[in-house]
């Protein structure tokens, strides 16, 4: 049983985004109760402390490697097992990965592009937001990051839970030392949020 801090503030959250008209069924009501769960891990070293790298194994990877993606697998890992469902989210601890598989599957996921939502499409509670740092490479993958949405503020503003972060809107955001709650925006350049991920 992992140790972890804000036990209180998980539960409270959780109560807040429960009351939030726009989340869509039961498994996202289980994503939203789970993710905060993980608020307060922490590294031990670069990527690494038990916590991290029981998250790291869930998707394969070693000690030491990113693991924001990694998390974000590990909550609907945890979510669909608590329903007794399958996880359709890939073992991928590449956000990239996470984006180009759900593109291709759209009877499964829905992408809606940060764009859209610019525009006025609507974030919901458990969506799963891809950020792209830098250019694309050649096979189409990216360096990128990813989080589980709380909930949406407005259109350019949303609450996420993101692993891998800092705590503070002044430190490394897509390659920090612990899960935190943080607030995003889109349309920061140096760190663009690409678009969201949706089960359907």
């Amino acid at each position: 049983m992992f140790e972890r801090w804000g036990i209180m503030f998980a539960l409270a959250l959780s109560l807040l985004v429960s009351s939030v008209d726009s989340i869509a069924g039961p498994i996202q009501e289980e994503l939203l109760r789970v993710a905060p769960t993980y608020l307060g891990t922490r590294e031990y070293g670069d990527n690494r402390g038990r916590e991290v790298e029981a998250i790291l194994r869930n998707v394969g990877l070693d000690p030491g490697n990113p693991w924001c993606m990694a998390l974000v697998y590990t909550i609907h890992k945890d979510a669909y097992a608590n329903l007794k469902q399958q996880n359709p989210v890939p073992k991928t601890g590449l956000a990239a990965g996470y984006w180009l598989y759900a593109g291709k599957r759209k009877l499964t996921f829905k992408i809606i592009p940060a764009n859209q939502v610019l525009l006025g499409a609507q974030v919901s509670p458990a969506d799963v937001a891809i950020w792209k740092r830098g250019s694309f490479r050649s096979d189409g993958t990216f360096k990128g990051h990813a989080a589980v949405v709380m909930y949406q503020i407005d259109k350019k503003t949303f609450k996420s839970i993101d692993g891998n972060t800092g705590a503070d809107e002044g430190g490394d955001q897509g390659e920090g030392d612990g899960c935190f709650l943080k607030t995003r925006k889109l349309g920061v350049q140096k760190f663009l949020v690409m678009g969201f991920v949706r089960i359907r």
